[in-house]
């Protein structure tokens, strides 16, 4: 006879899914205050500012991960943040002409 494994707690499923929705509810504001601030800026300079205090913010937590990457991790990580920030770019080039709201719906950097 198989026994199925235990239900999970009740405490850790409320949990994860309180995570999930607030995780959601702020990845979800961030097409607001992005479209809320785009009249005030470019989307570059919108960029350099939010993934600019964002790596201050990282740096203050672990100053001392930035010393222990090697020269090839550095290397894959300037070429993976070439992409990222492109498609960054794009998606809020995209939020000048069309409704945060929609854009929400359709976060590819590509999509339409």
């Amino acid at each position: 006879m198989e026994t199925c494994p235990p239900a999970p707690k009740r405490p850790q499923t409320l949990v994860a899914t309180l995570a999930l929705v607030g995780a959601t509810a702020i990845w979800g504001s961030t097409f607001l205050v992005t479209k809320q601030s785009l009249p005030e800026m470019s989307p570059a300079s919108f960029l350099v500012w939010r993934f600019g205090l964002a790596a201050i913010a990282l740096l203050v937590a672990r100053p001392r991960k930035l010393v222990t990457l090697t020269r090839a991790e550095l290397r894959r990580g300037l070429l993976l943040g070439v992409f990222l920030s492109s498609g960054f770019l794009l998606q809020t080039i995209g939020l000048l002409d069309t409704d945060a709201g929609c854009r929400a719906f359709s976060p590819g950097p590509l999509s339409s």
